[in-house]
């Protein structure tokens, strides 16, 4: 067997790894409303997703700039948004963002 065949074998499983976690990152992706964990806004799906706290539980939402972009029933409204360093935990930023909230 040459380089060339080996390299292009390689290549082909590569590709087929890569897209076989796509596609799995894709199916365990969480949609609007369906309940995640607090500080896992990367299991959300959607534009600029993100795990919402509230009194009745967690929940993923997406970003929107009016209530047409939000499930029916629900609001776009302007939230706070705080980043936390990794290695100190203390707060660096916070800005407010607007998110589809559930009612």
């Amino acid at each position: 067997m040459t380089n060339q065949t080996k390299f292009l074998i390689i290549a082909v499983f590569v590709v087929l790894l890569g897209g076989a976690a796509y596609v799995a990152n894709a199916l365990e992706a969480k949609k609007i409303g369906e309940i995640c964990e607090s500080y896992q806004s990367s299991s959300c799906s959607g534009p600029g997703a993100a795990c919402l706290s509230s009194k009745g539980g967690n929940y993923c939402s997406i970003t929107c700039k009016g209530d047409g972009e939000c499930p029916p029933g629900w609001k776009c409204g302007e939230i706070s948004s705080e980043t936390y360093s990794g290695k100190t935990g203390q707060k660096v930023a916070s800005e407010a963002v607007r998110m589809c909230l559930r009612p």
